[in-house]
């Protein structure tokens, strides 16, 4: 029988966030295309990733943004806080998810390359970004992100 601590999951803090930006008068979305690392599925997702030892959630939303998608973000106000569950297809492991995600402001290229974690990026309408994500919380995330740009405006 395998001990209670080899049962539990593994904990991983995640950041990210809503990319948007002003296009006349719509307000576009950044997602990304990538093949899933764990299921090698493609996916559509916001720019999210772990957070670097020493450094806080806020800051991780703003570097992962501008590694995965070349784009310089303004931090805007929280989002949501997003839990879950899944399993390492390759060890077998249970990990413990948490993303927290920020609505950020689009501010331009940043002067460094882009990594490669995504395929490619694209800009769509705040109303088409939702429905063209892979995963159910992330669409929900960008609900959330219209109902604040609505009520607040941009970052």
């Amino acid at each position: 029988m395998a001990s209670k601590e080899s049962q539990a999951a593994r904990l991983q803090q995640s950041a990210g966030g809503v990319l948007v930006r002003q296009r006349g008068d719509a307000i576009e979305v950044l997602i990304g295309h990538q093949r899933d690392w764990n299921t090698g599925l493609p996916a559509v997702r916001l720019p999210k990733g772990h957070v670097e030892p020493g450094e806080t959630l806020e800051e991780t939303a703003l570097r992962e943004v501008r590694e995965e998608t070349g784009r310089i973000a303004a931090l805007g106000p929280l989002l949501d806080d997003n839990a879950y569950e899944f399993t390492n297809q390759q060890t077998g492991e249970r990990i413990a998810k948490q993303v927290r995600y920020y609505l950020l402001a689009d501010r331009g290229p940043s002067p460094d390359a882009r990594d490669d974690e995504m395929q490619r990026v694209e800009w769509l309408p705040l109303e088409e970004a939702a429905q063209a994500l892979t995963f159910e919380n992330e669409r929900s995330v960008v609900r959330l992100a219209e109902r604040a740009l609505h009520s607040r405006g941009l970052p």
